[in-house]
């Protein structure tokens, strides 16, 4: 949650869109980051019609949370909230009621067979 918000927080505050060039499906958005007399370039691929975006940090990929790049984009898209597909299972209060397995795809938490057949 802390890293989310943080990243959250960045978007708000240190990120700007200068460029956004279309291509085939969307658009390719340019993202810059200010911050302590820096200035790094982020590039995002934006899709509108699913609102699917690619950062060029891939932190979404190595993290499983969504950058300040992504999140500075879909602000400006004046969504309500974020779509659902960047929602992750934990995050949710449904994720106690998913089962859990380890490696081995052994069943460690669920709910019992006959709660299933339910």
């Amino acid at each position: 949650f802390y890293k989310f918000q943080n990243e959250f927080w960045n978007a708000c505050m240190d990120c700007e869109i200068k460029d956004r060039q279309p291509i085939d499906e969307g658009f390719i958005i340019t993202v810059v980051v200010n911050t302590r007399n820096k200035s790094k370039k982020r590039q995002v691929a934006y899709k509108p019609c699913n609102h699917m975006a690619h950062c060029s940090c891939k932190m979404v990929e190595c993290e499983g949370i969504l950058c300040s790049h992504i999140l500075c984009v879909l602000k400006g898209k004046t969504l309500r909230e974020l779509p659902n597909h960047y929602i992750v299972n934990r995050w949710t209060k449904m994720a106690a009621y998913k089962p859990v397995f380890d490696v081995d795809c052994t069943l460690l938490e669920g709910r019992s067979q006959i709660e299933q057949e339910d």
